[in-house]
């Protein structure tokens, strides 16, 4: 028993609290002064262009590209490319044969033109089979890749989907989503009342197993193509582990 409690504190030091606990959710950053996350936080945002978005196709993926934060490399993030292409009807050729025989089942988006699809067949490094034509010309830029953070741990996640739309419409649906595992579990719709630029997020607390993976979608039935702005406007996927 401490007698004389004030007389013990005033004998402690500063605690050092930055040191490195691998099962830490958090720790302290002295040069910042701030609580920073430490393991299985990762966010990415689209690609460098602003990404056309058709209308009525539910649910358009988000093609996500740019890791911002991978604390421990702990999360895998979407490896997507861009290129140039040419293709007949489903076949997309490609001349710096980016393609491998992994990339089956990845995500294709038309850059130039919007709309998405997945490769469905390996032919060649030069050569793959999409699912749908897309109508990828001769001279449009496309990306391809994943488009999603998969979890390696087990546990609780906050995820944060932010979506900025160029020149919403009004009285018309702008939705965003997040799906786990491909499967539909959140969702954010918002019904201008007048047009303009229109920024909102998707969040949700999901329990994910190791290899649990989410992805961003969205969707909207303005009846003309729409863009969700580039990286440096912030439509992106966060994903930190809390629990």
């Amino acid at each position: 028993m401490i007698n004389n409690p004030i007389s013990y504190l005033s004998k402690l030091k500063d605690v050092d609290v930055s040191g490195v606990v691998d099962n830490d959710l958090f720790y302290y950053d002295n040069a910042s002064k701030l609580w920073k996350p430490r393991k299985q936080s990762a966010c990415a945002l689209t690609n460098s262009v602003a990404q056309k978005i058709a209308s009525g196709i539910y649910p358009h993926s988000v093609a996500l590209q740019t890791a911002i934060y991978d604390v421990q490399n702990e999360a895998s993030l979407c490896t997507n490319s861009t290129a140039t292409a040419g293709t007949t009807s489903t076949d997309l050729y490609d001349s710096t044969n980016p393609f491998v025989a992994g990339d089956v089942g990845k995500y294709v988006y038309n850059l130039t033109d919007g709309g998405f699809t997945t490769i469905a067949a390996f032919v060649g490094a030069n050569r793959v089979t999409l699912t749908a034509d897309i109508n990828l010309d001769n001279g449009d830029s496309y990306s391809f890749g994943l488009s999603r953070i998969t979890v390696t741990e087990p546990g609780k996640y906050i995820c944060v989907g932010a979506t900025y739309w160029s020149s919403a419409l009004a009285d018309k649906a702008h939705a965003a989503y997040l799906y786990v595992n491909n499967l539909n579990k959140a969702i954010f719709n918002a019904i201008p009342g007048a047009g303009g630029d229109l920024i909102f997020q998707v969040s949700a607390v999901f329990d994910l197993a190791a290899n649990d993976y989410i992805e961003l979608k969205c969707y909207h039935n303005t009846g003309v193509v729409k863009q969700l702005s580039s990286a440096s406007t912030f439509t992106s996927l966060t994903v930190v582990k809390i629990a």
